[in-house]
């Protein structure tokens, strides 16, 4: 869009909406109890129901991150995302990374995001624990005695943020990805 005179033709834009259908799926499960379990229903049900709810909610947190949308399952998160793609930040562009580390990915991976408009005010860093643990541990690299940790990680309370954005430990992320 470009500005436009007085009385003149106004630029215009338009969107191509496509029409799609995501059908309902559903989650269930239930528990084997004996008979003697039951001889104390209100506790027994209260602690059923909660292991219930537990699993279910892992089981659904668990497809809507990495289901494929075949036999039942949602369509994922990991199965829709773009590829990560550095760009002119890779190995011998123009804007090369030196020393390349997991903290500096991730900066390059919001980057991507940003480019594509996508917006960041809502963003969440998900990570394996075992990622997560490996980041809180990763130093500035001015020298071999230099033990100070990168200071762009900022652990508030019991969050730990990049940058300001929040990164969140998730047993489904896959060791390595995030």
């Amino acid at each position: 869009i470009a500005g436009t005179a007085e009385g003149a033709s106004k630029d215009q834009i338009d969107n191509t909406f496509v029409v799609s259908s995501v059908s309902l799926e559903k989650t269930a499960a239930f528990f084997k109890v004996s008979t003697e379990m039951l001889d104390d229903v209100s506790f027994m049900a209260g602690w059923l129901r909660n292991k219930l709810i537990v699993r279910l909610l892992l089981s659904v947190d668990n497809q809507c991150l990495n289901g494929d949308g075949s036999n039942n399952t949602v369509n994922g998160l990991m199965n829709q995302a773009i590829a990560f793609a550095p760009g002119t930040f890779a190995t011998g562009q123009a804007n090369a990374v030196e020393n390349a580390n997991a903290v500096d990915v991730l900066v390059v991976a919001m980057n991507q995001i940003k480019l594509l408009n996508q917006g960041v005010s809502n963003l969440t860093i998900q990570m394996n624990p075992t990622n997560v643990a490996a980041l809180k541990m990763i130093k500035v690299l001015a020298s071999a005695t230099d033990n100070r940790y990168v200071t762009r990680l900022l652990q508030v309370g019991s969050t730990l943020m990049l940058d300001g954005v929040p990164i969140l430990e998730n047993n489904n992320m896959a060791v390595g990805s995030y």
